[in-house]
């Protein structure tokens, strides 16, 4: 059974008490802090006796009269006993944030969905774990990592993510990025918010070489009179661009003649295929389309045109 709860813990337990043949459960929910290993483990040895699937991603609110770091451990070492570990082998990470410190994140490893949480968009997480399992995020094909260097910069278990289709990444990244993001050999799309143009080699060896990646998106980047960074993604695979982003004061970004004659010239207008773009005058549309051999798709917004509305994001094809 698949379950998405956000209720009082005793009307789950009400529920599930109600399905003594239950052999499989995958849960997301919201819990109180009381709603600990020990409560799980009676509920299930008095009430699920067949119960041999079991996994979950939990948030909990914690208390703001103990330390979270107290809290965490209490919750986790609920889970590290006989019952969790040798009778059913269901091992449990838990994690929090600084900039988040209200919130707990306990689940099961391997990690059960193929989008990694979303009150993780930042990998620099404390952590607490029951036991360690290699490939625990194998199934994780979606995921939004940030790195915000005015962040206090935190420790955590090593999370590695090996078969990425989908990625919301916002550069420049950290450190961690190497660890947790080694490969980008099933990259399907990619999705750019650029804080600050830096060229990373690592970065740039990694995106260039992504065999099936297919759509980029550039969200950010912080000129306005240059394309930045991404003159230096040569992937031969991208096939859909999409530049109808906005600079680092949030300004819609528009193509005028001399970046048009920019991106014409780069590696990826010349393979693409399905271009998204804001241009400055109509003429630049045509100084695009006259450029661009193998352009099938044309999305664009001018700045001149009479009945434009407010500057909100083009509409995009789908993922």
């Amino acid at each position: 059974m698949n379950l998405n709860f956000g209720s009082k813990f005793h009307v789950l337990v009400n529920l599930l008490s109600s399905m003594p043949n239950l052999e499989y459960l995958k849960l997301i929910a919201t819990l109180p802090m009381a709603a600990n290993g020990f409560q799980w483990q009676t509920l299930i040895s008095e009430h699920l006796p067949m119960l041999q699937n079991f996994c979950f991603l939990i948030q909990y609110k914690a208390c703001s009269n103990r330390s979270i770091e107290d809290q965490v451990t209490a919750l986790v070492n609920s889970f590290n006993n006989n019952f969790w570990l040798q009778e059913h082998h269901w091992c449990v990470r838990c994690d929090w944030q600084e900039v988040q410190a209200d919130n707990i994140y306990l689940y099961t490893l391997p990690y059960m969905s193929n989008h990694f949480y979303e009150g993780a968009p930042n990998i620099h997480l404390q952590s607490q774990i029951t036991c360690v399992l290699h490939h625990s995020y194998n199934r994780v094909r979606s995921l939004n990592y940030a790195h915000f260097p005015n962040e206090q910069q935190t420790t955590s278990l090593p999370i590695c993510f090996y078969n990425l289709h989908s990625l919301v990444l916002t550069l420049p990244t950290n450190d961690q990025f190497e660890i947790a993001i080694p490969s980008l050999h099933k990259l399907q799309y990619l999705e750019l918010y650029i804080e600050k143009d830096e060229t990373n080699d690592h970065l740039l060896t990694l995106l260039n070489t992504a065999p099936h990646l297919h759509r980029l998106v550039v969200w950010k980047w912080p000129s306005s009179t240059s394309l930045g960074l991404i003159e230096y993604i040569t992937n031969s695979s991208i096939r859909e661009l999409d530049l109808c982003g906005f600079s680092s004061t949030d300004s819609p970004q528009y193509f005028d003649r001399n970046r048009c004659q920019i991106l014409s010239r780069l590696t990826l207008a010349q393979q693409c295929e399905t271009l998204i773009i804001r241009v400055e005058t109509r003429e630049n549309i045509l100084e695009l389309l006259s450029s661009m051999k193998t352009l099938r798709l044309l999305v664009v917004k001018c700045a001149d045109d009479p009945f434009n509305g407010p500057s909100e994001c083009l509409s995009t094809p789908d993922k």
